[in-house]
């Protein structure tokens, strides 16, 4: 994706989560290799304008994911915790309390 490249890949955990049908790549049936089959011809056959409409897309998809935003991310993630007082295991059980406070705290402090 990061290369303009649509992809094509099977409907299994972690690309479902980037892959869009039809807008940064296709979808194919788990191990149906006749499902790749079709959508490589799918894609081959489409019009020139498709293939580069899907091509920026894929590009633009992978746009969050780029060494430089990622860094930032977890340098921010990490500056937040530096911040933080040591929590008791007590007092501070539930993760997802502190998980949406560093998630508010550092969707404060960037430009993300």
């Amino acid at each position: 994706m990061a290369c303009g490249i649509p992809v094509i890949g099977s409907q299994i955990a972690g690309i479902k989560g980037y892959l869009v049908e039809g807008e940064n790549g296709y979808f194919t049936e788990v191990g149906n290799p006749y499902s790749i089959a079709e959508k490589l011809l799918e894609f081959a056959v489409s019009s020139k304008e498709n293939k580069k409409r899907l091509s920026d897309n894929a590009f633009h998809s992978a746009a969050p994911y780029d060494e430089e935003c990622v860094k930032n991310r977890w340098f921010l993630f990490y500056r937040v915790f530096q911040a933080e007082k040591p929590c008791s295991v007590s007092k501070d059980r539930d993760i997802y309390h502190t998980r949406n406070k560093v998630e508010k705290s550092t969707l404060q402090k960037s430009n993300f």
